[in-house]
């Protein structure tokens, strides 16, 4: 993988307007020139969910890891960490998310 871009594991909904979201899981691809593309991580298909251009600040945020929000056209995306990275959740909430991918808080 090239230095310019960088894959975040992440939590999507197409629920965007809804109290209670479900969630499941994905990728993230952020590039440095601003291109964010969301991945279903399940399944074989190459083509992308959807994608967005991002500013500048935003981007840094994604690629550090901060857990910052995407919000795509048909999509909200909450970044995780880098993929393959190993984490212990045990049933916690983590980015204000439950252990059943619905939406806590």
């Amino acid at each position: 993988m090239s230095k310019s871009r960088k894959n975040i594991t992440c939590l999507y909904t197409k629920h965007k307007t809804q109290k209670r979201k479900v969630w499941q899981d994905g990728v993230m691809c952020v590039s440095r020139c601003g291109t964010v593309t969301l991945h279903c991580s399940s399944g074989t298909s190459k083509t992308p969910l959807d994608t967005v251009e991002v500013n500048a600040r935003e981007m840094e945020g994604i690629m550090r890891g901060e857990g910052k929000e995407v919000e795509f056209r048909g999509y909200l995306a909450v970044g995780e960490g880098e993929e393959g990275e190993k984490k212990v959740e045990g049933g916690r909430k983590v980015n204000g998310i439950g252990e059943w991918g619905v939406f806590q808080g």
